[in-house]
């Protein structure tokens, strides 16, 4: 049985494999109701082509973006709301010990012992979008946590792109984010390699505040 993406991973023409530190962030709704299936497809198609992908270790897409990039080889970041001591949320621990066994990394800036709390996700939001070179954003609504990842990025002066699906209402935190703030449209797999390739000719650690992976 094929896998979600595997005919497109096939299909879709590779990016230099010479390009190995480029980064995007995958993000979006813990209840994401259409885009979790595409967030593992994409992160497949990014970590391919030697993109590291960087997400929060959330349930829904997060979740689908580390196991996607996973599934191909590919480097993840998991970026925390809590010290190293807590894994949050506490279901996706085996998804933290696969992301560390593969090469990936953890990321806090916060001490072993920080215990995660609503206010530090949005912190972790903002780590998140400075380590990145571009942010997608799968679906979220407008008032999603999703939405303040997509704000730093703005602030930061990062690339930011949506996912538009071919079927179905696009979430109003996508809608608003391509309507007033100018991010790129990503209809499929096609439009998310073209992303790539732009991305892949711009020099890492572009933008304000950027981190480097």
């Amino acid at each position: 049985m094929l896998r979600v993406g595997e005919n497109i991973l096939r299909s879709e023409p590779a990016l230099s494999s010479s390009r190995s530190r480029n980064s995007i962030s995958i993000v979006g709704s813990r209840r994401a109701k259409y885009s979790i299936p595409v967030s593992f497809e994409w992160a497949r198609i990014a970590g391919a082509n030697n993109f590291s992908v960087i997400s929060g270790l959330a349930l829904g897409c997060d979740t689908a973006a580390h196991l996607g990039c996973l599934e191909v080889g590919g480097h993840t970041v998991a970026v925390m709301p809590c010290g190293s001591n807590f894994i949050a949320p506490s279901s996706n621990r085996p998804l933290a010990k696969k992301i560390l066994e593969s090469g990936g990394s953890l990321v806090s800036e916060y001490s072993p012992d920080t215990p995660p709390r609503p206010f530090r996700f949005v912190e972790r939001n903002r780590v998140i979008a400075s380590l990145s070179q571009s942010v997608i954003v799968m679906e979220a609504e407008t008032k999603s946590g999703t939405m303040h990842t997509a704000r730093f990025a703005l602030e930061q002066k990062k690339s930011l792109a949506c996912y538009v699906p071919a079927r179905g209402s696009l979430s109003s935190g996508c809608r608003s984010l391509i309507e007033n703030y100018g991010a790129t449209p990503l209809r499929n797999a096609a439009d998310l390699v073209s992303f790539l390739e732009t991305l892949s000719n711009v020099p890492v650690g572009g933008g304000e505040g950027g981190w480097h992976v």
